[in-house]
């Protein structure tokens, strides 16, 4: 027993709490900033995917060859591969992109992320509207 009556058994317990708290907040902030880098890679991803599909439908529109390989295009200047392109016959494009985000999965290595996007003549949505 010390001096003041107490029992010197439990000094510097708060110091170990504090300790524990400080790592949940840790893990917590860790948690959060790879939630946080997987939705900025699905964004990415899925802007690149739209801007494919609409430079595609675009092309098509316009010359009726080379859609897929403007959508490549598109999709490489916005920092994607293109994985598949599909011109369909009532002038529609549908593309599917994958961007490499290191670290999203909380692995060291680049993880793809993919999308896909449609884009087409405005007379489709109308027709489709009334189906």
């Amino acid at each position: 027993m010390t001096a003041s009556g107490r029992s010197g058994g439990d000094e510097g317990s708060a110091a170990v709490l504090v300790l524990a708290l400080l790592g949940a907040a840790a893990a917590l902030v860790a948690a959060i900033a790879l939630l946080a880098g997987a939705h900025a890679a699905r964004a990415d991803a899925q802007a690149a995917a739209d801007l494919a599909a609409l430079a595609a439908a675009q092309r098509h529109a316009l010359a009726r060859a080379g859609a897929c390989e403007t959508g490549r295009e598109a999709a490489e200047r916005n920092g994607a591969r293109l994985a598949s392109c599909v011109v369909a016959g009532d002038g529609s494009v549908t593309v599917s992109v994958e961007v490499d985000r290191s670290g999203v999965s909380g692995a060291a290595v680049a993880t793809p992320v993919g999308a896909t996007a449609r884009a087409g003549p405005s007379w489709l949505r109308a027709a489709r509207a009334g189906t």
